[in-house]
């Protein structure tokens, strides 16, 4: 896998001419794609008919972008996975099981291998590029999974906290 950075403005506004975008909807287009290549490329298509872009022609991109990330999913808790990724920061195997509900050890280390994230010093974070349209997804289509991942990640934080603030009480 080859991992695809952001693009800067300047080459984001290029592809955008290459795709017949008015210079007058670039900067919207290019905010909204956050640089990525894929996603500048299918807000192009929609807006290279001259119109500025609808709500509903970002619906259709945020689609296609959650469509192409999660495709490389192999299994609905891959994408549940992927879900949680998107709703915290940065994901410990310990907390993505709390999050999911169950054991997370394949799931973490298919998170860590994916071109979407990145291991960090704590665990494992989902690029801004992939966070972004899965969580404005999972908003859209299902907002009850959505507060369930937010209540166990409130409920899985809390305690570690707590126990910080207490181990540094004493110093």
């Amino acid at each position: 896998e080859l991992p695809v950075a952001p693009l800067d403005e300047a080459d984001a506004h290029a592809l955008l001419a290459e795709c017949a975008v008015v210079p007058e909807h670039r900067d919207e287009i290019v905010a909204m794609a956050s640089g990525h290549p894929l996603a500048l490329r299918l807000a192009g298509e929609h807006a290279s008919t001259g119109a500025p872009l609808h709500p509903r022609d970002r619906a259709h991109v945020v689609d296609e972008l959650v469509r192409a990330f999660a495709s490389d999913a192999p299994s609905a808790a891959h994408r549940r996975a992927l879900f949680a990724g998107s709703v915290a920061r940065t994901l410990d195997e310990s907390l993505l099981a709390t999050m999911i509900g169950g054991d997370a050890t394949e799931l973490f280390n298919w998170l860590g291998r994916s071109a979407l994230s990145e291991r960090t010093e704590v665990g494992v974070s989902l690029h801004g590029l992939a966070r972004a349209p899965l969580f404005a997804d999972l908003q859209r289509r299902d907002p009850d999974f959505l507060r369930e991942l937010q209540c166990r990640l409130v409920d899985a934080l809390v305690p570690r906290m707590l126990a910080s603030d207490l181990s540094t009480a004493h110093d």
